[in-house]
């Protein structure tokens, strides 16, 4: 093993110091070392490909290549040089456009070249704008309104939301800071189909290119990062006839989460998590109309024995745990197709879809015999018990569900009397 620890040492520190002298190397095999020293052999390798990556990466840029160069979302290392790559992309862009007497924005970056960029700007701003030379009206309006639009360009990137802004090829032209980090690097934007481009956001950003009415308004849950976004779209022109699009999106996931949970909270009894009487009719009713014809349902109505009798003995904390216990029960006993509903205080219902009377009575048989095993595991303060009626009823279009509901509760009622009978004559 000490042997093989200086192998590895050997060639890692050979690997390095060519690197260092920017040698071409070999990569190690790392099928020769375990353990630690497979490891320490994968992370020299890995080091060795971002270092050559990163350097031809560098010699595009010194060659003035910045369309060209594509690093890996791996090369940890590179997330400076790719930032520089797509800001010079832009400022050699904008400078194309600058040469041909278009509009540009200006860039609010900080250092030497970028200042020095934004001055020229301003110099052709004030030779546009009359103050040196000659102009007429049409054009000194045109470069005014050119310099209004560098100026709200700049006031863009102290908001929150996300500006881009591309030209008729899908070629990123602005982003404010927001945008920019969301961006990584990426200055173009390919177009893709009507697919794609409702489950990416920047699939999207490209698709708008191919639309005619505009602004567009959208909402879009992008599948790559896991968020929500909420775009407005729209396109313009500048002098020159410069068609433009301009995207504002904001990220609305947290509100999506929160609005997710206000909905379901709206649906749930508080004490219980089972549906409320409002939500429960309403999927009851869903279910039912959106089920076959001539299929079989059975809706259960359950009331709790002795309710009144717990909260005057135990108190209300015990009356709660007691109707908390029942709906937990009734929850883990049924299908995921079946509804719980709590219908009142000591109240319930269960919807079972696709199911007769006596499969229905199955059900709440095994139901009850898991109420006994709470029983016998319980403190034994008091006794866990329900009634229930079942109404089975064949679905058809004029179906009444709150005639059923009742029906179910006459049904219970009945069994609840029979029972109470049952215990007064000692049975």
């Amino acid at each position: 093993m000490d042997r093989n620890k200086g192998l590895i040492q050997d060639a890692t520190g050979e690997m390095i110091s060519r690197m260092l002298t920017n040698q071409p190397c070999e990569k190690i095999d790392e099928t020769l070392y375990e353990g630690q020293d497979r490891e320490l052999a994968a992370l020299a390798n890995k080091l060795a490909g971002d270092l050559q990556e990163l350097s031809a990466a560098a010699l595009e840029l010194s060659e003035g290549k910045f369309d060209g160069m594509q690093l890996a979302r791996r090369n940890y290392l590179a997330a400076p040089i790719k930032n520089l790559q797509s800001q010079l992309s832009i400022l050699a862009w904008n400078l194309k456009q600058l040469g041909l007497g278009k509009v540009v924005s200006k860039i609010d970056r900080p250092g030497e070249l970028y200042e020095a960029y934004n001055n020229v700007v301003d110099r052709m701003v004030e030779l546009s704008s009359g103050s040196s030379g000659n102009i007429n009206d049409e054009a000194r309006l045109a470069n005014t309104s050119s310099w209004r639009y560098h100026q709200i360009l700049l006031a863009l990137n102290n908001i929150g939301a996300m500006v881009i802004e591309t030209d008729a090829r899908g070629k990123l032209v602005y982003a404010n800071r927001a945008a920019l980090t969301f961006l990584a690097g990426q200055t173009e934007f390919t177009v893709g189909s009507a697919d794609e481009a409702e489950h990416s956001l920047q699939a999207y950003i490209s698709y708008c290119t191919q639309q005619q009415n505009f602004p567009l308004y959208k909402e879009l849950y992008d599948d790559d990062a896991d968020r929500w976004y909420k775009i407005s779209s729209d396109k313009f022109y500048l002098t020159g006839d410069q068609l433009f699009y301009v995207h504002l999106l904001d990220d609305i996931t947290e509100w999506k989460l929160y609005e997710k949970e206000l909905s379901t909270t709206a649906k749930l009894d508080a004490l219980t998590e089972v549906y409320n009487v409002g939500a429960g009719t309403k999927q009851l009713r869903y279910a039912v109309r959106n089920s076959p014809l001539g299929q079989v349902h059975s809706l259960v109505f359950i009331d709790l024995d002795n309710l009144k009798r717990v909260n005057d003995t135990f108190g209300h904390a015990a009356g709660d745990e007691f109707i908390k216990a029942v709906a937990d029960l009734l929850l883990t006993s049924v299908r995921n197709t079946d509804i719980v509903t709590r219908y009142g205080g000591d109240e319930f219902f269960i919807f079972f879809e696709n199911c007769n009377y006596n499969d229905a009575q199955k059900r709440m048989d095994y139901i009850y015999l898991k109420l006994e095993e709470m029983n016998k595991a319980g403190d034994g303060r008091y006794k866990k018990d329900f009634s229930y009626g079942i109404y089975a009823f064949e679905n058809m279009l004029d179906i009444d569900i709150d005639e059923m509901i009742k029906k179910a509760d006459k049904k219970m009622y009945e069994n609840k009397r029979k029972k109470k009978l049952k215990q007064h004559n000692g049975e």
